[in-house]
């Protein structure tokens, strides 16, 4: 089952899935993939995080300013740390052996190959629940690019929490 979240930026996409990780650990229900919250500092956003579903550990993803990662690639207004990139792919391969796999966030970079991208093709086979987290302009591409059908889509809107919704979704 494809469960594809999807809202404005700034909605609570992420902070939501972080939420959702933890209910399925404490229900004693494996959980694997990936989240990427945004990081603010004074009220600005200055990069995204990275935090593996399966054990909650954080890493720095991607910043707006040079230098502060080793090893990065530019896209758009970011630096991404090649390193974080490569675990957060190595935790959504190995979340495929999970009762539900986390892929945050599907965008533009994923859908020409980058990011997540890489480990898109294996996820699109995957037999178990699967909770996508995809930039509202790119929702319908995960069909042409993927094959990737989804079998429920939730909208997030600023200051609602999703979270019930999810797990009603994955029969938790």
């Amino acid at each position: 089952m494809f469960i594809v979240v999807t809202g404005s930026k700034g909605a609570g996409k992420s902070s939501s899935l972080a939420k959702v990780s933890e209910m399925i650990r404490t229900c004693n229900k494996s959980v694997g993939g990936v989240i990427s919250p945004r990081i603010w500092k004074d009220g600005e956003r200055t990069g995204y995080g990275l935090i593996t579903a399966a054990d909650g550990v954080k890493r720095m993803l991607a910043t707006e300013v040079e230098g502060v990662l080793q090893d990065t690639f530019k896209y758009c207004t970011f630096f991404f740390s090649n390193d974080v990139v490569d675990a957060g792919n190595n935790a959504i391969r190995d979340g495929l052996g999970a009762d539900v796999l986390i892929v945050d966030e599907i965008g533009n970079m994923e859908i020409a190959g980058g990011g997540w991208g890489r480990s898109m093709p294996l996820v699109a086979g995957h037999k178990r629940h699967v909770i996508l987290c995809v930039r509202e302009d790119v929702v319908d591409k995960l069909r042409g690019q993927w094959g990737i059908i989804a079998d429920k889509i939730i909208r997030v809107t600023p200051g609602e929490d999703i979270a019930g919704e999810i797990l009603l979704a994955i029969g938790l």
